[in-house]
């Protein structure tokens, strides 16, 4: 859930849920909130119990506090560690995981995007040709005004590019740099415009900020 119930005065969404340790009725279903707790300042972890007459299932909600409506979080670390949260209580279980903000569009796109290129990333299954614009537009095909707007479109660069350092320091790829001479930054940001090469699965891939970052202007054009 990447919204408040309540933004700048406007109702955003129906709080489906009870109050911790109490249950509360939507037609037939039952909600009870078994636990929740607030990750950090930016997200909220609801586990709920669903029951239909006799059926009941585990529900995990995470909540995403720090997203205004048509705009974009002040920094990616917040949404990267929802994605990360998610994953990780998920397990082994193959579930669909249910996406929402208030209309379904920018907001949820975003994180739909990011999401299928962390899988893409941990499934090696990143390629050459990779296009967060190609990604966008497939989205937009399946569900109209995905990724609303021109800063959430390049949030998504912004994000992809912490992502990828993220699991180039928590993985055992083999990376190195092409670097001038006598030139040793501390960090990808610090390079600012040199490339990062490193093998990954049978192939090599450059993670190049240069290029993301023409794509990024290309494809803001088009939202």
């Amino acid at each position: 859930m990447a919204c408040r119930e309540t933004e700048m005065g406007k109702r955003k969404c129906e709080c489906y849920w009870a109050a911790p340790h109490q249950s509360a009725a939507f037609g037939p279903f039952t909600v009870t909130t078994q636990v929740e707790k607030r990750y950090n300042e930016d997200i909220v972890v609801r586990t709920l119990t669903v029951s239909y007459q006799q059926d009941a299932h585990s529900v995990i909600q995470f909540q995403y506090l720090s997203w205004p409506d048509h705009d974009v979080p002040y920094e990616t670390a917040g949404v990267l560690d929802l994605l990360e949260q998610a994953r990780r209580s998920r397990g082994a279980d193959t579930s669909p995981v249910l996406i929402h903000c208030s209309a379904g569009c920018g907001r949820t796109g975003v994180i739909c995007a990011l999401d299928y290129i962390y899988d893409l990333l941990v499934t090696k299954q990143i390629t050459k040709d990779f296009s967060i614009l190609n990604i966008v537009l497939e989205l937009r095909r399946q569900r109209p005004s995905a990724v609303q707007t021109k800063d959430q479109y390049r949030f998504i660069f912004t994000a992809v590019i912490s992502m990828f350092e993220r699991f180039l320091q928590t993985s055992d790829v083999q990376l190195y740099c092409n670097l001038p001479e006598e030139e040793v930054p501390q960090s990808t940001a610090e390079r600012g415009s040199t490339a990062t090469n490193f093998l990954y699965g049978n192939s090599e891939l450059q993670l190049d900020n240069r290029l993301l970052r023409s794509q990024r202007d290309i494809g803001a054009e088009q939202m």
